[in-house]
């Protein structure tokens, strides 16, 4: 009596092996991906929250043209580490009493994300989602709408 595996047994244990990576490999970039962007969130709130404080020292508003032009430059300085090798921060002036606070997703081809923030009146009025629909979803941007960007997706 021979001990061992067949051909067939084996190749059975293979397709098994197969099926479940497939299913697996998705959802493991899936949770690393919610990571990440989830990562992304704290950092665009932690900047928001700075730019609002700055807006409060300024009494109740963002500065002057001068100031304006500073705001990034002083927010990012207030914001701790932001410096990442997946993520792109930015914070723009889009008018006098509207900031973007945004962190855009690198390297990921199509499927890149933004993660925008929109303060106003040093309060975060909007917070939005723009790019790769499953990614958006993913974080919790499940409402489609029309966003100062472009088509995206609202945070709940």
């Amino acid at each position: 009596m021979k001990k061992g595996f067949t051909l067939i047994e084996l190749i059975i244990v293979m397709v098994i092996v197969t099926i479940l990576v497939t299913i697996a490999v998705p959802k493991y970039r899936g949770a690393m991906e919610r990571g990440r962007g989830t990562q992304a969130i704290v950092s665009v709130q932690a900047l928001s929250d700075n730019v609002n404080a700055i807006y409060v020292v300024n009494g109740n508003t963002y500065g002057n043209d001068n100031e304006l032009n500073a705001l990034p430059s002083r927010a990012m300085e207030w914001g701790g580490n932001t410096t990442s090798n997946l993520f792109t921060y930015d914070i723009s002036v889009f008018t006098p009493g509207n900031i973007f606070v945004s962190a855009e997703r690198q390297n990921l081809g199509n499927k890149s994300y933004t993660i925008l923030f929109v303060n106003q009146g040093g309060d975060v009025a909007d917070r939005y989602c723009l790019g790769y629909a499953p990614y958006c979803n993913l974080l919790g941007a499940t409402i489609p709408t029309n966003t100062p960007r472009g088509n995206g997706w609202r945070f709940e």
